[in-house]
């Protein structure tokens, strides 16, 4: 199952400004078989660029609510 965020920008998590500027995109994917069968979802994930200047974040990537945890244990990159 593929998956991305309708949202157009994120904020940054280090200093809460917003952004719409897309610095990159990458998959993520994300596995649970806790219900008996496995399901793998591919979470396309965008990187933004934080306009706060003296945030230390020069970029971050968008974290979708409810569908990853905070520190995923079953996540495994592409």
């Amino acid at each position: 199952m593929h998956a991305r965020s309708p949202s157009a920008g994120a904020d940054c998590p280090h200093c809460g400004s917003a952004s719409g500027r897309v610095h990159g995109r990458y998959w993520r994917r994300l596995a649970d078989s806790s219900g008996g069968a496995r399901v793998v979802i591919e979470l396309l994930v965008r990187r933004f660029k934080c306009p706060n200047q003296a945030c230390p974040a020069v970029t971050f990537a968008e974290q979708i609510a409810g569908l990853e945890p905070a520190c995923p244990l079953h996540a495994t990159g592409s």
